[in-house]
């Protein structure tokens, strides 16, 4: 299994658990998974997608080492197992990653260009995306729900752009971005 190749299966294996914990409507740190030889989640995750048994607890492996999931107890193998934040914060990444149509043709278009705003061209521009961050913080004080919520989704938000994967994928350091919203360093 190529570098690529573990970097999807970790997106599936987070998807996986995100998706088992909004369909129960509990939080990240009231569900555990069994990922064990023979455990419960692992049936359930090698049902639905071609995988084996060894490479899912190499995948399981890889995801505690950079803290997507984390043990709740001491039993060891791949029991007990919780999303963190960072697990949640890929998995919801990656899936909206995949919802997001690709783009097929490499046009250029030419013209004539009115703009009352706001203005950048190109795509997938770093403008853009601080843009897109600004509003979401916008909408989360907006938001009609306690100071705490929002607080929490600010914190997850903050927690989300500190990874050093996030920043290298923005193109910009994600203390940078959270320097540029207000979120602080």
């Amino acid at each position: 299994m190529d570098r690529q190749e573990k970097e999807q299966w970790i997106d599936k294996l987070l998807i996986f658990t995100n998706d088992v914990i909004e369909d129960i409507g509990r939080t990240i740190n009231l569900v555990s998974f069994d990922f064990s030889e023979n455990g419960e989640d692992t049936i359930k995750f090698i049902d639905k997608h071609e995988i084996e048994a060894n490479e899912l607890t190499l995948i399981a492996r890889i995801c505690i080492s950079r803290k997507y999931l984390e043990y709740t107890s001491n039993s060891g193998e791949l029991k007990d197992l919780s999303l963190t934040e960072y697990g949640q914060g890929r998995a919801v990444s990656a899936t909206m990653e995949k919802d997001i149509p690709t783009e097929t043709s490499s046009q250029i278009n030419i013209g004539t260009l009115n703009a009352d705003g706001n203005t950048q061209i190109g795509s997938h521009n770093t403008q853009n995306i601080e843009i897109i961050f600004k509003e979401l913080i916008e909408n989360i004080n907006d938001a009609n729900a306690p100071e705490e919520q929002k607080q929490e989704a600010k914190s997850r938000m903050k927690a989300f752009l500190e990874h050093p994967l996030v920043g290298t994928a923005l193109g910009l350091g994600g203390n940078a971005i959270m320097t540029l919203l207000g979120l602080g360093a």
